[in-house]
């Protein structure tokens, strides 16, 4: 486990699968570290009563990477909701990441980190993931053609491909995502 760490929450919600490969990045990275790290889908999971109960008895020093898709400018319910209802734990550290279809990320962010800060938490950092808007999968050429996937790193003629139509073949760059949760959970060590 990681120095001084005690344990690290992936939480999520994700109806097409953008926020889902994201957060299965930012697992695999955080499992590299040799974190204990507890996943949660928040369309599956109904009961989040031993959830916040596991982030109360991490106590001090825990890291809380919570995303969600951007609808309509702001966060999917139940992100909201389960922001709202989570406990103050001063001892949590969030980050919020967001995936959003190149038309507007809108206040989504800011929603997490202002609903979060009543929680008497420390928000260390957030990321917005760029991803092929929703209502243009079937479309030839789609708001946010390339991401997230690895062509959006590779070179012009990778990132000319066709576009992916299909949530269930996204495929987020990995590369990125996983800088980004190594380098703020390394970051949360230094802190701590």
């Amino acid at each position: 486990m990681a120095e001084g760490m005690k344990k690290a929450f992936v939480v999520y919600c994700s109806q097409a699968g953008s926020t889902r490969h994201a957060a299965q990045v930012i697992e695999k990275a955080l499992d590299g570290l040799n974190v204990n790290v507890r996943t949660v889908d928040l369309g599956k999971e109904k009961k989040w009563e031993p959830i916040f109960q596991e982030i109360v008895e991490s106590g001090n020093r825990a890291c809380l990477f919570i995303g969600s898709p951007v609808y309509a400018g702001h966060p999917v319910p139940p992100i909201m909701q389960f922001i709202e209802r989570m406990p103050a734990t001063p001892g949590l550290f969030p980050v919020p990441f967001v995936t959003w279809g190149q038309v507007v990320s809108g206040l989504a962010l800011y929603d997490m980190v202002s609903e979060l800060r009543t929680k008497n938490v420390k928000v260390i950092g957030g990321a917005k993931i760029l991803a092929v808007h929703s209502m243009m999968w079937d479309s030839p050429r789609p708001l946010g053609h390339g991401h997230p996937n690895a062509a959006s790193s590779a070179g012009p003629a990778q990132r000319n491909a066709r576009p992916t139509r299909s949530p269930a073949r996204l495929s987020p760059n990995s590369r990125m995502i996983a800088f980004t949760a190594m380098s703020v959970f390394k970051s949360v060590r230094k802190v701590l």
